[in-house]
């Protein structure tokens, strides 16, 4: 789901309906090389106009959440809280992995979260268990992204988009050895995520009760589908950020490595605030939890 910066939703940043088009005419501007690791371990894309850090201290899953919340009741896909947050229990899981991406000047430009099947399953599952059990039943090893949404002008999200959905890309499929990546979008952005990341539509428009009710679809995307396409046409963002094999690895263990589970400092912290998640948690899913958190 994706905002310009004057809070008016589209199905893809305006001007850039098809991102691989963009690409086309934008690739001569956006240089190709990794720049340089931060003192933090973030890195820099794009001259310094992107860069991604791992969300793995309370700070920064704070602004996370935060920033998250504030687009999404903006464009009414929220209620308010009492908290200010946006997160759910999957973000407590050890390998849920948020990313951030700020621009030049230090903003929080757009925020994207990885959640890795476990025992605890996927959000998705809530709408779509029918199809992700297919999926698992057929030996894929699932990763789904949610929360996820930029807040900038136009030129600056499709690096923003890029950043976040690359490092994403590498850290599931190479250090994680998922096999498929799923998401549940509101459907009037299926088209975007169709058109320019590849994904494809996989069963029923389902109602979202913590979308306020709005439709959404579940789209799924074969991991290794954009690496076989992209030695034969241009794939977004791929071809934006045209690394070796060598140093696509070394991407995806950086990110990997700067991945700190959530603390049980964090996880009190968090979800006093939010007891209402806690509280629709399944009785299987809080117990993983005190498995996870000891209380």
């Amino acid at each position: 789901m994706i905002t310009r910066d004057d809070g008016e939703t589209a199905s893809g940043p305006t001007g850039c309906t098809n991102l691989n088009r963009e690409n086309e005419s934008q690739s001569d501007k956006l240089p190709a090389v990794l720049e340089s690791d931060h003192a933090d371990g973030g890195l820099s894309f794009f001259n310094g106009d992107c860069r991604i850090r791992v969300a793995n201290c309370f700070e920064l899953r704070d602004r996370a959440y935060r920033f998250i919340y504030e687009i999404y009741q903006g464009l009414g896909y929220t209620g308010s809280n009492g908290s200010r947050r946006w997160l759910t229990v999957y973000d407590a899981l050890p390998d849920t992995t948020t990313l951030i991406a700020e621009n030049k000047k230090g903003d929080l430009a757009g925020v994207l979260t990885l959640v890795f099947d476990s025992a605890m399953g996927l959000p998705g599952d809530s709408m779509f268990k029918v199809q992700l059990d297919s999926l698992r039943n057929d030996g894929a090893r699932l990763c789904e992204s949610m929360s996820f949404a930029t807040a900038e002008n136009t030129r600056g999200s499709i690096r923003t988009i890029a950043g976040l959905f690359y490092c994403g890309y590498l850290l599931a499929w190479r250090a994680k050895k998922a096999t498929h990546w799923t998401t549940n979008v509101i459907e009037k952005h299926e088209r975007f995520y169709c058109r320019n990341l590849l994904f494809e539509r996989v069963g029923p428009v389902n109602n979202c009760s913590r979308a306020q009710g709005l439709p959404v679809v579940l789209l799924v995307l074969p991991f290794d589908l954009p690496n076989m396409l992209r030695k034969v046409r241009r794939i977004f963002p791929l071809s934006m950020l045209n690394y070796s094999d060598t140093e696509e690895a070394e991407i995806s263990s950086r990110v990997n490595e700067l991945l700190t589970p959530m603390s049980t400092d964090e996880f009190c912290r968090f979800f006093s605030e939010n007891s209402r998640v806690y509280r629709s948690a399944s009785g299987e899913q809080r117990q993983i939890l005190k498995k996870l958190y000891a209380f």
